[in-house]
């Protein structure tokens, strides 16, 4: 595990007060009001990168001495805009020295973007190693306040970013305990509709069946009908019993069978033994059948 051991390493990178939140007079520029709009506008525009370049660090806002480090990051606290400064190994020997013991802020209030040529409104563009702060309010970069935050580094890097990972990792708990519910309460709806189907599908099952046999006995009812008839027109009864047979498995045979009855010769109800030329009439219409169905 990473930790903070070295008070040079917290020298080098650290978090300070820049813009305390206030009202002030300035000979230069009169009236400033630092405000907490006007510092989050300022942090809009970092995260936003504006200015497309991390603010730099210089001595006594002149750049031609050169860069001592760098703004890295930046947030509203209640009491003002706080940097974090990531400074050079230089940089670090100044604070080391006491050469310096301020820090001074650079902003513009009415900032143009350069990609886009409109109005951002405050944007943060660098901050001074100085000893003449033009803030009355900024405090010193003292020994306590670089210690206050290497305990903070500690506290974040031992415990504080595990007891948030913690944290994190109970919602993610909760989130998947909720979603989990979810697929339960998902499948017993699914499990439902499943055996509603299943129900649905034996139902209709059960109704083409009933259908089906409803259509088997009306066919035989029509079949003794039509056998009847024919029976009552003298066709024999052995000949129409093997022709029910046969309209029985096929309907489409009612109108082959009446096309030969009605060629056929008939009997009377008294005279069921006929013969016909020395030829039984049943025997002749058994012959017919037969042909018609190929010896049966």
């Amino acid at each position: 595990m990473l930790r903070v051991t070295k008070f040079k390493e917290a020298k080098k990178r650290f978090w300070h007060n820049a813009l305390p939140l206030s009202e002030f007079y300035d000979p230069r520029y009169g009236k400033i009001s630092i405000t907490k709009d006007l510092a989050e506008q300022m942090v809009k525009n970092f995260k936003d990168n504006i200015p497309s370049y991390n603010p730099p660090v210089n001595i006594s806002h002149i750049d031609e001495l050169g860069k001592y480090g760098e703004v890295v990051n930046m947030e509203v606290r209640d009491d003002g805009l706080w940097i974090e400064v990531e400074l050079t190994d230089e940089g670090a020997k100044l604070l080391e020295e006491r050469k310096f013991e301020y820090l001074s802020a650079e902003y513009v209030e009415e900032y143009r973007d350069k990609k886009t040529n409109k109005n951002v409104g405050a944007v943060f563009i660098g901050v001074a190693l100085t000893n003449k702060p033009a803030h009355p309010e900024m405090k010193k970069i003292s020994f306590e306040d670089l210690m206050s935050e290497i305990v903070k580094l500690k506290e974040k890097l031992n415990g504080g970013e595990s007891m948030e990972l913690e944290k994190k990792l109970a919602e993610l708990e909760n989130q998947m305990k909720t979603f989990t519910e979810q697929i339960k309460l998902k499948d017993a709806e699914l499990k439902e509709l499943s055996e509603e189907v299943t129900k649905l599908k034996d139902e209709n099952k059960k109704l083409l069946e009933e259908k089906a046999e409803q259509a088997k006995k009306l066919h035989e009812a029509k079949v003794e009908k039509w056998a009847k008839e024919w029976l009552e027109k003298g066709i024999t009864p052995a000949t129409i019993e093997k022709a029910k047979e046969k309209v029985l498995s096929d309907e489409k045979l009612f109108d082959v069978y009446n096309e030969i009855f009605e060629s056929m010769p008939k009997i009377e109800k008294k005279q069921m033994s006929e013969e016909n030329n020395g030829i039984n009439v049943t025997e002749k219409a058994e012959k017919i059948i037969k042909f018609i169905h190929g010896g049966e």
